[in-house]
């Protein structure tokens, strides 16, 4: 099983003849003011399995603080995957993931993970840089 792309985003849709499009792919954010809400952020994954781990598999996102714990106020997403069918006899399952993410809420500056865990196996962390933003000189 590999999570073969992972990525933040402001917005992702999948066509109708299966391309990903993504738009504003982003890993740092920045505030003036803690705590901020961000309103609205897609996470974006690709995962491939063999033919051989098969179709159906258990999934888990969580996001963690740079301590390690679940970040206050977020919620741990579990649920299965199901690819369907493979492409063709002998290739590999792909599947394409959009889950959106809306009212974000950071309490403080830190690196935060979002950890995604398949069969309770973690198979991809996508970190997140959060940092205050230094006010401009003037004059």
């Amino acid at each position: 099983m590999e999570v073969t792309l992972g990525v933040l985003a402001d917005a992702a849709n999948q066509t109708a003849d299966g391309k990903l499009n993504i738009l504003g792919e982003f890993n740092e954010m920045r505030s003036a003011k803690f705590p901020f809400v961000w309103p609205s952020m897609q996470l974006v994954l690709k995962v491939e399995a063999s033919t051989g781990e098969g179709a159906k598999h258990s999934f888990r996102l969580r996001v963690m603080d740079d301590d390690g714990n679940i970040v206050p106020g977020t919620r741990v997403v579990e649920g299965e995957i199901n690819f369907g069918k493979a492409y063709a006899p002998g290739h590999p399952y792909r599947g394409q993931f959009i889950l959106g993410i809306a009212q974000a809420r950071f309490e403080k500056p830190g690196t935060f993970e979002f950890e995604i865990a398949i069969d309770d196996k973690i198979v991809k962390t996508i970190p997140l840089y959060v940092s205050r933003l230094r006010p401009q000189p003037t004059g």
